[in-house]
């Protein structure tokens, strides 16, 4: 369960309430945005323990003088069994805080089954957009070489599939083939017509590869050379632009984001690191997978084993 508050006035929020019990409750501040995770069975206990803390949190309001916008704040109940029944009764300043299935945090949007189609749905929209823009300027008529194109796509496009990096492991693998769709979109409209005929070549080849009886199905011939046709796309988008399939390159970036984190010893990635090699449960239960269990090696590489 989330509690997302936003703050109104910034002032020093160092000593603002928070919570860090190991596998149960978290706080997380960033600016004026401050989220709570409770991680409880019971919803009994989950009201108990949000409404102690929101209490706590009034008193340091008072204190310093300071306000919480309630319209603002919310809480959203993650289950993959949730009911309505399952909202809870949480209140603030006498005012009862709103219950939602999906919050928004620092740009990504959380779904309460945390599935994240919700915010694969929004990324590709945003990013068709966006592919107009590159679709006009590969036109001949601007001048503008591959070089400066496949730049100009991971500003304006790659830029919002790599924020979406710390939710691959959640991603099913039709997200991930709707993230790749809009890559493979934009490599085709840098390197036509190109890539257009290096595709041709291929089928040609394949085709004339095939049996006599197979080539008599096309139907069948057009569906095997389509994986084909993809695999072409990926190989010419890393040899011409240097881009790595949609997959590789949000797995490559948790690794750097966990890494780095590690190095500069950023709390909360310390915390869920050393959970992650302690065995807590849903670190390693294979339905519920985070960005650390794509970093096995950069985590041992700062924690060897004796």
């Amino acid at each position: 369960m989330i509690l997302s508050i936003t703050l109104q006035g910034r002032r020093q929020v160092i000593d603002i309430p928070k919570r860090n019990k190991k596998n149960n409750e978290y706080s997380v501040l960033f600016a004026d945005d401050l989220v709570t995770f409770f991680i409880y069975n019971k919803k009994g206990n989950l009201e108990n323990k949000i409404n102690k803390y929101t209490n706590e949190l009034e008193q340091w309001l008072i204190k310093w003088k300071m306000k919480i916008s309630v319209k603002k704040s919310c809480s959203v109940v993650f289950s993959r069994y949730k009911k309505e029944s399952d909202n809870l009764n949480l209140k603030i300043y006498g005012n009862r805080i709103v219950s939602q299935k999906e919050i928004k945090f620092l740009g990504i949007k959380f779904d309460s089954k945390l599935n994240f189609n919700i915010l694969v749905d929004e990324i590709k929209e945003r990013c068709n957009k966006r592919l107009n823009f590159i679709k006009i300027l590969s036109n001949k008529k601007w001048g503008l070489n591959q070089n400066t194109l496949g730049n100009l796509y991971k500003s304006v496009v790659g830029s919002i599939l790599d924020y979406s990096f710390p939710c691959l492991n959640s991603f099913s693998e039709n997200s991930i083939k709707k993230l790749e769709a809009i890559q493979n979109t934009a490599v085709r409209y840098i390197l036509r017509p190109q890539l257009i005929i290096v595709i041709i070549c291929q089928k040609l080849v394949l085709f004339c590869r095939l049996p006599q009886k197979v080539k008599q199905h096309l139907f069948h011939f057009d569906s095997f050379t389509e994986q084909h046709a993809s695999n072409v796309v990926h190989h010419e988008a890393f040899n011409k632009l240097k881009l790595l399939t949609v997959s590789n390159r949000l797995f490559e970036l948790s690794e750097r984001y966990v890494g780095t984190g590690l190095s500069h010893s950023i709390p909360l990635i310390v915390i869920l690191v050393e959970e992650y090699k302690e065995g807590f449960e849903s670190r390693y239960n294979l339905e519920y997978l985070t960005p650390l269990c794509n970093c096995y090696l950069t985590i041992s590489s700062f924690f060897p084993e004796t």
